[in-house]
């Protein structure tokens, strides 16, 4: 976590060119078609920096961090409302948001299903993580050796996806992500599914009514 005057350094510049920066992932949302002051619920935020620009960009943003320390710091230094999921939470939300935590999570599938309880009908799971494919493996083979052990325990791909939403309208790119692609999108039940020779994969899936 940064020092404060670390911390006001990066809010003057609000992230631009740090490793922090949400400039990309909000160019995402806004592709997906998610509007301002849409109810967004960043799960995973650590010391909030990603929920705080999210904010900054007009979503109606709510969060949840496990390390306390973390939450403190999101809650204190950058005004983000942190609280647990309960059941009053469930239909609540346009997006559910994770940049980044579903490769640490126990379960994915419970990761997904919380989420997916938490949306609206046609609401949003949005998700960021290191990419699991065959295709970086053979694209990248030392940085995809990286991506998982340990600290990463879970390495998704797109055959998991396609199985988990099979039927359901689904988003699988890796980065750079194809903006003009992913805003084309049509929610059919044909997956879109594009170059996957990215360091960073991500998926999208609606909560079908």
């Amino acid at each position: 976590m940064p020092s404060d005057q670390e911390l006001a350094t990066l809010m003057a510049s609000q992230f631009a060119g740090h490793e922090k920066d949400y400039n990309g992932y909000i160019a995402v949302l806004r592709a997906l078609g998610v509007k301002t002051g849409a109810k967004v619920f960043d799960f995973g935020c650590s010391w909030g920096y990603g929920s705080y620009q999210l904010a900054q960009a007009g979503f109606t943003l709510h969060a949840f961090e496990i390390s306390q320390r973390r939450a403190e710091y999101a809650r204190s230094k950058l005004g983000v409302p942190i609280h647990p999921i309960t059941d009053s939470e469930y239909g609540a939300y346009d997006v559910f948001f994770s940049a980044h935590v579903i490769e640490h999570v126990p379960s994915v599938c419970d990761m997904i299903e919380l989420g997916m309880r938490c949306l609206k009908p046609g609401g949003l799971f949005i998700a960021f993580t290191p990419n699991g494919s065959a295709t970086f493996r053979t694209y990248n083979f030392g940085n995809w050796h990286k991506r998982w052990g340990l600290v990463h325990p879970q390495l998704i791909d797109e055959e998991y996806l396609l199985h988990y939403f099979t039927g359901i309208p689904l988003i699988v790119t890796s980065s750079p992500h194809p903006i003009s692609q992913i805003a084309k999108w049509d929610r059919s039940t044909h997956p879109l599914i594009t170059s996957l020779e990215g360091d960073e994969l991500m998926f999208v899936a609606p909560k079908c009514a």
